[in-house]
C-alpha cells in the first residue's frame, strides 16, 4: 500500500510539473507575440496598417477563430466594420 502512495504521489508530481511547463510555454510564446507586434505597430503611423496588424496579431493565438473591428462616425452615428479577418478551422 505505501508503494501505491508512493507511485501516485510521484505521479502528481509529474503532471503538476507537466501543467507548470505548458503554461510556461505559452506565457512565453505570448510575450514573444506581444514584442512582435508592439515592433510592427512602432513602425507605422497610417491607421489601415495599424489595424491590419491588430487584427492579424489576435488571429495568431492559439484562442480565436475569427476577429474584427469597428469604428464609430460621429458624423452619421453609426459604426462600420474597418477589418475582419477569419482563419480556417481548426482540425
Amino acid at each position: 500500500m505505501a508503494q501505491l502512495e508512493i507511485f501516485c504521489q510521484q505521479l502528481q508530481n509529474l503532471i503538476s510539473t507537466a501543467r507548470l511547463w505548458a503554461e510556461t510555454q505559452q506565457r512565453e510564446r505570448d510575450a514573444t507575440l506581444l514584442v512582435e507586434v508592439t515592433r510592427r505597430l512602432s513602425s507605422t503611423l497610417d491607421l489601415e496598417q495599424v489595424l491590419d496588424i491588430i487584427t492579424e496579431s489576435a488571429l495568431s493565438g492559439d484562442e480565436l477563430d475569427v476577429t474584427g473591428l469597428y469604428r464609430w462616425d460621429s458624423g452619421v452615428r453609426r459604426s462600420w466594420s474597418s477589418c475582419a479577418a477569419v482563419t480556417s478551422p481548426r482540425p
